[in-house]
């Protein structure tokens, strides 16, 4: 994963995130709740989120195995609304909003309040949503 890790890993137990990845031209983000560390290591950090199995999101992440984490900080609730009640099927939610691609190709949001990117190490299937080890 780059970035500093440790003050942002600390926050995501009770945090929802816009995990967001790239694939072939193609980008996608989706809103997560489950997202928690799965490390005790600070240099080593590793983390698991889940993502369903009905996103682009999830179909992109597979394809790709990179991502990026946003917490959602306060005033940021419309991205819950923009990532997570509309399909990337149907629109572009990255209409408007400023974001560049991150050292793995996965969409960085300008205005979040922090990032984690990484690449996926491992994934188990969950029933309806896959659990990453990143």
């Amino acid at each position: 994963m780059s970035s500093p890790a440790g003050p942002l890993l600390d926050r995501l137990d009770t945090t929802v995130c816009v995990l967001t990845t790239a694939h072939a031209g193609a980008v996608a983000g989706c809103i997560v709740t489950y997202v928690t560390p799965a490390s005790i290591q600070a240099e080593r950090p590793r983390l698991v989120v889940l993502t369903s199995h009905e996103n682009l999101t999830h179909d992109l992440l597979g394809a790709s195995g990179v991502l990026a984490l946003h917490p959602v900080a306060r005033g940021q609730e419309d991205w819950v609304e923009r990532f997570g009640f509309q399909s990337g099927r149907e629109v572009d939610k990255f209409a408007g909003l400023a974001w560049e691609p991150g050292e793995t190709g996965s969409p960085i949001l300008a205005e979040a309040l922090g990032w984690i990117e990484g690449r996926v190490l491992a994934t188990m299937d969950c029933g309806d949503h896959t659990a990453r080890l990143v």
